[in-house]
């Protein structure tokens, strides 16, 4: 539940503590642009140590290497012919009626 409904809903506790956090913002606090958000995210990428994620993504890739190879390996190559050739299959139907004779033409 959002900070802000908390406070609408419940106010303060019984010690007059607040029940939800101060930081949390209200439902009409300002956003930032979605390219200030990136450019933080790309600041906090820079300022990292890229060797744990030179590490991490190698471990990655070494990963991807052999569950692929495990897959090729395991998957059979292709399926050997039959050495009985497979069963016909005979649909029965019913037995064919004998033709309704024609009725004679009424003459008048």
């Amino acid at each position: 539940m959002a900070g802000w409904r908390l406070r609408q809903s419940y106010g303060f506790g019984a010690a007059r503590l607040p029940v939800a956090p101060v930081f949390a913002p209200g439902p009409f606090s300002a956003r930032g642009s979605t390219a200030d958000a990136f450019a933080l995210v790309a600041e906090e990428i820079a300022a990292l140590d890229p060797r744990p994620l030179r590490r991490a993504a190698g471990g990655a890739l070494v990963g991807g290497l052999v569950i692929g190879l495990a897959v090729f390996w395991l998957a059979p190559a292709a399926i050997p012919p039959r050495d009985q050739p497979l069963p016909e299959i005979v649909l029965l139907e019913a037995l064919p009626r004998a033709p309704l004779p024609e009725p004679e033409p009424v003459v008048e």
